[in-house]
């Protein structure tokens, strides 16, 4: 193999290793954005749980025993 021949290969390496590395930062970054976003979603589906519950009374007529018991 010449230098020259070597040298190319290596470039060629260089080249795609550049490539590689940029897709997987653009990766990253893409997943952030959609944990950030889902990690907002769960923060609103939790405060709606909680509100739903504060409004629910604390026993409802089927969970009571009838007076009979």
């Amino acid at each position: 193999m010449t230098d020259n021949t070597r040298i190319e290969e290596l470039e060629t390496r260089l080249a795609f290793q550049d490539k590689s590395l940029q897709e997987l930062g653009d990766s990253v970054y893409r997943q952030e954005l959609q944990i950030e976003r889902l990690e907002a979603a769960v923060r609103v589906l939790t405060e709606r749980i909680a509100d739903l519950a504060e409004a629910m009374p604390e026993s409802t007529p089927d969970d009571q025993k009838p007076p009979h018991y």
